[in-house]
């Protein structure tokens, strides 16, 4: 359909042009008579480039972004594309009589729009809606312009806006970004080469048999993170297995493979690497193997308790040519139980659970356990003491082979008892002092248990 228009019928379309200024509230020119042979040599296009004359980038804000300034690569935005018809001249264009056309976003440069369906098209001078338009998942716009304005009116101005972020191209380096929208149309984005690096460190449970810990330390960059290097101080407690050299540390990125790494420095307590450069939103995750010292072990045994909490402190930091450097703490308790005693209250009697080498670090061949009771407890010898290893079942002892007093037992282990846990069960009385008989009172009596590994090493 041309836009040129018989004499006979201006007269009826200014009638009409009368009702649509006011439904449509239009700035635009309503297309006269005169306008048929412009029309005619006007370019008609679906494609919304070839309508593009300027664009804008709003920041999180919502201000339009300031060449001055610089974004964040990771930062999310809104686009802001003008488009309009030109009546005359050599560079004469109009839009399609249907009002359809179609842009698509440069993905390989703005990405994280969403799949959106019929919003609103406004014409720039009035804010008027003139028609709607979609997005489609691969960034297709697909543009609805109300078909009768579209006949009707010339100079027609509108805009469109869409959200979005940097692609991963964008955020793996480079201090700008190049958003060619058409041709003619286009934005250069200063970006900020400034990253965040983020870190953790996570420790596993501590191996009794091997005296060993794991730790599991992860590196995230925010976007691209150039020359990373990462160092890791062990306290005097820990030592590295094996030694940096001998590159116990396994560096894998976020799909599991293997990343390359070379040591800076490396000692029995610290180690420091480097990783090389991060693409935007990876995740290395690092992993060693640290050893309890003998310098450690030494403090465990000179304790006399029944329990005993090592807690070395670790520390790790991150950093890069384009990043700051973080630091994350990490502060394990090992426990080395020896000893513990429980009870519980039955059918006037309380029976007693002693639990010797729970974390079976211990070798208790030919170490002897001494249970010695106090402020009025009896040993009730009606009933059995029982001994299980580790998970076993357990079977009786007999008194005669444990105790020869009232308040009193004491065992010898074999000599080849080992690194095992073992449970004695056995029942007393209830001394009336506590009260416990009468009404559940706070018990005030003692249980001593003592572990004798030789003469002069006794943990109580």
């Amino acid at each position: 359909m041309k836009r040129g228009k018989s004499r006979i019928a201006v007269a009826v379309l200014l009638c009409i042009a009368m009702i649509n200024s006011v439904l449509f509230g239009s700035a635009a020119v309503f297309a006269e008579s005169g306008d048929a042979e412009s029309a005619s040599k006007a370019q008609v296009s679906s494609k919304i480039e070839d309508y593009l004359y300027d664009s804008q980038i709003l920041t999180g804000s919502g201000e339009a972004y300031n060449p001055e300034n610089s974004m964040k690569p990771s930062d999310s935005f809104s686009v802001k594309l003008m488009f309009s018809e030109i009546s005359s001249g050599k560079n004469a264009r109009q839009f399609p009589d249907d009002g359809v056309m179609t842009y698509q976003i440069p993905t390989d440069v703005i990405t994280g729009f969403e799949a959106v369906k019929d919003l609103p098209i406004k014409e720039i001078a009035s804010g008027n809606k003139i028609g709607t338009y979609s997005i489609n998942a691969s960034g297709l716009i697909m543009v609805d312009l109300n078909d009768e304005y579209v006949q009707r009116y010339r100079n027609i101005e509108a805009y469109l806006t869409f959200e979005g972020s940097f692609s991963q191209k964008v955020q793996e380096g480079g201090s700008t970004a190049e958003i060619n929208f058409s041709d003619s149309v286009s934005i250069t984005v200063k970006l900020e080469e400034k990253t965040k690096l983020e870190i953790s460190k996570e420790s596993g449970s501590y191996n009794y048999e091997e005296n060993t810990l794991g730790y599991t330390i992860k590196v995230k960059a925010e976007y691209g993170a150039k020359n990373v290097t990462v160092t890791d101080t062990m306290s005097e407690l820990l030592a590295m297995t094996g030694g940096t050299q001998g590159k116990p540390l396994t560096v894998k990125d976020s799909k599991g493979n293997a990343v390359p790494y070379s040591i800076l420095d490396a000692g029995d307590a610290t180690w420091k690497i480097n990783v090389g450069d991060m693409a935007a939103g990876e995740v290395y995750t690092i992993a060693y193997t640290a050893k309890v010292t003998d310098k450690a072990f030494a403090g465990i045994a000179a304790d006399r308790n029944a329990s005993y909490n090592l807690n070395p402190k670790n520390t790790v930091t991150a950093e890069a040519d384009n990043a700051d450097k973080v630091t994350a703490n990490n502060q394990p308790s090992i426990r080395f139980q020896r000893i513990d005693k429980t009870y519980s209250e039955q059918n006037g009697k309380l029976t007693w659970t002693v639990v010797i080498n729970a974390d079976k670090y211990l070798d208790l061949g030919g170490v002897t356990v001494t249970d010695t009771m106090e402020s009025g407890l009896v040993l009730d010898k009606s009933s059995n003491i029982t001994i299980a290893k580790n998970e076993e079942a357990a079977t009786k002892l007999d008194w005669k082979d444990v105790s020869s007093l009232d308040s009193q037992w004491s065992y010898t282990f074999p000599k080849d008892a080992g690194k095992n846990t073992y449970t004695f069960t056995y029942k007393t009385n209830i001394p009336e002092v506590t009260g416990i008989a009468q009404n559940g009172a706070t018990e005030s009596f003692k249980n001593k248990v003592a572990l004798r590994m030789s003469s002069d090493i006794i943990y109580t």
